[in-house]
């Protein structure tokens, strides 16, 4: 493989893009228009990139994905490509820095897709589930139908306050979300018994509210103020087919969230349980499953019995050491995710997994 050169190099380790850096990304985005690499969608119904068939429009397209890139790569948090600092980490020749590069532009021409709002849809399946069982009208809030749980002493009607609005949205943020599918334009967000556990969960934090208060949780967790749990493996520091390593690093992070239970702190998520507690454990641990092979549950039966060296789980499981470190690569995504869930959540959730994993190894 072809090292960097010394101009490269330096403007990766100076963390400003000049010009070896500016005609990497010239590069890529040829490569990225050559043929249109990527599904038509990528480029605009309307927009051409081929200099034979309108070169001043097709020079202007590039050049605002050039600025795209350029700006993307220099911003905090890497949400719209890969960071500059992650490409002088990671680059280790110039074949990898292009391979970068073209994950790069992928990502930025992404972030320009018109984006689906879920969020009328989501109501008008509120509408529906409200006018039923385990919920009831109360009466008329601001104008609009107001609802809570059936059972119980009526509330007041009062609207609800800001930390409530808060603290259902951070609930919800727990729930497992559908991963969205690039072939389809818009995603169903929740199954149907997951988003009535939404409205369960928004109806004990809130105890009256309108179909207006159910936009705002909602708005708040599909927007990036809330982290999106158990629905995708990618992050921003974790590109497309990238190698990540041989993988012993992952295994006790795995081993970690498979620990052993303190029994105080068992007892006391027991005692302090809520239904959609027990509910989002349940669909965490059924959305962590969901898809693994019988090669990952061996594996995750051997960690939770404390082995630790890859030689020692290979020997258990009777495969090589690598087809180890692949699986334990593979379900580490499962994990981190897990991990992202409060406490009693977690513990809820890894005791389903744990009564599912093989008991004879």
């Amino acid at each position: 493989m072809e090292k960097l050169g010394q101009e490269l190099r330096a403007e990766l380790d100076g963390g400003y893009i000049g010009p070896a850096l500016r005609a990497e990304l010239e590069a890529a985005i040829d490569r990225s228009v050559k043929d249109y690499r990527f599904p038509p969608r990528y480029y605009g119904a309307e927009v051409t990139w081929d200099p034979g068939t309108d070169p001043e429009r097709a020079g202007r397209n590039r050049e605002e994905l050039l600025q795209d890139a350029v700006g993307a790569l220099l911003e905090t948090g890497g949400r719209r490509g890969l960071q500059l600092s992650y490409l002088a980490q990671r680059a280790t020749s110039h074949e990898h820095l292009a391979r970068l590069m073209n994950i790069h532009i992928k990502r930025v021409l992404e972030s320009r897709l018109p984006k689906d709002d879920p969020t009328p849809r989501l109501l008008a399946r509120a509408r529906t589930a409200l006018a039923r069982p385990p919920f009831v009208g109360c009466g008329m809030l601001g104008g609009r139908p107001a609802y809570r749980l059936g059972g119980g002493d009526e509330p007041l009607l009062v609207p609800p306050n800001e930390l409530q609005l808060r603290r259902a949205a951070s609930r919800v943020s727990q729930v497992p979300r559908l991963p969205e599918d690039p072939a389809k334009r818009r995603s169903p967000v929740y199954p149907p018994e997951r988003f009535d556990l939404v409205l369960q969960i928004i109806a004990e934090q809130l105890p009256v509210f309108t179909i207006s208060h159910v936009r705002t949780v909602l708005n708040r967790v599909l927007s990036l103020d809330y982290p999106i749990m158990l629905h995708s493996a990618e992050t921003t520091d974790a590109p497309d087919h990238e190698d990540e390593g041989d993988g012993d690093a992952l295994r006790p992070e795995v081993a970690r969230a498979l620990g052993t239970e303190d029994e105080g702190f068992a007892a006391a998520v027991d005692e302090a349980d809520t239904d959609s507690d027990a509910a989002v454990g349940k669909a965490a641990a059924e959305a962590f499953l969901d898809g693994l092979q019988p090669k990952h549950l061996e594996l995750l039966a051997v960690l939770d019995r404390g082995l630790e060296e890859t030689g020692d789980i290979a020997v258990v499981l009777g495969v090589s050491g690598q087809s180890v470190r692949n699986w334990t690569k593979e379900i580490q995504p499962r994990m981190e995710k897990i991990r992202g869930l409060p406490p009693g959540v977690r513990l809820r959730a890894m005791r389903i997994v744990r009564s599912r994993l093989p008991r004879e190894l």
